[in-house]
């Protein structure tokens, strides 16, 4: 599939610029959200924060990058509904064709057959961008994302409008590929929460204190680790602060929506915390929310 690479749009103040992807130019997949890709954040032009998603055996995987956002159905009904070489709805992206009788696979590069219509809006310091409906099975959202710099702050802000006839019942979360100044993945990145934790492994190693992470160890199949994060029960709000002193740099994490869920995935090229907000819309009902990322130097 060919597209047009449009120039990246730089939302800059004195102390950060977060270079940001144009929407639906530079990724045209069926994992992430199109808009709003961030594909990096310099502090004070000597500071990088991400990288981008790369597999075990090299390659590029789901085409992930820096901060991207991720929108999961509660289910796979929708999915399972549509007929073979029918469409199914994929927040954030557009209309996705099933391929053939085997079960929903986030991983798997569905074509995108109606990619939703976007408009963006740009000013100094900040950018928005809408995302149009194109309703399908009785499914239609209205998606506005507003991304703004000010001081070392880079915020998110989110407005979600359900437009269609069914109830949606999803989550979002943003996968952020942290790795500071390039520096390999390893426990001199350390995460701090404002609870004491458990953790549920999948696969590999990672150090938990009682409000701290830091990774270990990588399972030797998947050269990665992922689990989950339990203990955020009656947060109503969520704020996280990962740091590595080797670089000397940090970032500060605040989430005003209450997590419904919490994963961690890494491996040696990314750490990735992914706070997930729970999106209950029935018709002509919204939801907003947004994230904060303050850069600093330790």
């Amino acid at each position: 599939m060919s597209f047009i690479v449009n120039p990246p749009i730089f939302l800059e103040t004195p102390e950060l610029c977060a270079e940001l992807l144009p929407a639906g130019r530079c990724y045209r997949g069926a994992r992430y959200d199109w808009s709003g890709i961030i594909s990096q954040v310099t502090l004070r032009n000597k500071h990088t924060f991400f990288s981008r998603e790369v597999q075990a055996d090299g390659s590029f995987g789901m085409g992930g990058r820096g901060m991207a956002g991720v929108f999961v159905w509660d289910s796979d009904a929708l999915y399972d509904a549509a007929g073979i070489a029918e469409p199914f709805p994929m927040l954030g992206i557009g209309l996705v064709k099933k391929e053939d009788a085997q079960p929903f696979q986030f991983a798997r590069p569905y074509e995108v057959i109606s990619p939703y219509p976007r408009e963006t809006t740009c000013g100094d310091g900040w950018c928005r961008i809408q995302t149009s409906p194109l309703p399908c099975r009785g499914i239609a959202l209205r998606e506005t994302k507003e991304l703004s710099v000010s001081g070392p702050t880079l915020t998110i802000r989110m407005l979600l409008a359900n437009c269609g006839e069914n109830p949606i019942h999803a989550a979002e979360f943003n996968h952020n590929f942290f790795a500071f100044d390039g520096c390999p993945i390893g426990n001199d990145y350390q995460l701090t929460f404002p609870f004491p934790l458990s953790a549920r492994f999948h696969h590999g190693t990672a150090i938990v204190g009682c409000r701290t992470v830091r990774p270990h160890t990588f399972d030797c199949e998947l050269q990665s680790t992922s689990f989950w994060i339990d203990g955020y029960d009656g947060q109503q709000t969520l704020t996280l602060r990962l740091e590595n002193q080797r670089t000397g740099t940090g970032v500060l994490i605040e989430h005003d929506f209450p997590p419904c869920r919490f994963y961690i995935w890494s491996n040696s090229t990314a750490f990735c915390p992914e706070v997930f907000c729970k999106i209950d819309l029935l018709p002509h009902q919204c939801i907003e929310y947004q994230r904060r990322y303050t850069f600093y130097e330790l």
